[in-house]
């Protein structure tokens, strides 16, 4: 059950568990309207996408770099929409 366990971290040195991590997490704090929600979503993709290049899976690496572009979008509107919020008040 150890090796198993142990063997599951070290095939991909743990980046498929940062991704599924930071994608939860990340998306939590967007649910809860934090920006920073886009921020670990991206740190979520990042890893996704090391898994997929590892492992040879082309489909999520575009898939990877797409969502990645989106999150920074997001974010990036995000602070846009609050800047522009807070100057009219």
């Amino acid at each position: 059950m150890i090796d198993a366990i142990v063997q599951a971290f070290a095939v991909y040195y743990g980046l498929d568990w940062g991704a599924l991590c930071f994608g939860i997490f990340g998306c939590y704090f967007i649910t809860c309207k934090n920006p920073y929600g886009f921020i670990l979503s991206i740190l979520g993709c990042c890893c996704g996408f090391a898994v997929a290049v590892i492992s040879n899976q082309y489909g999520f690496i575009v898939y990877n770099i797409i969502l990645i572009a989106m999150m920074a979008r997001g974010f990036i509107d995000w602070r846009r929409d609050r800047l522009v919020r807070q100057a009219a008040e």
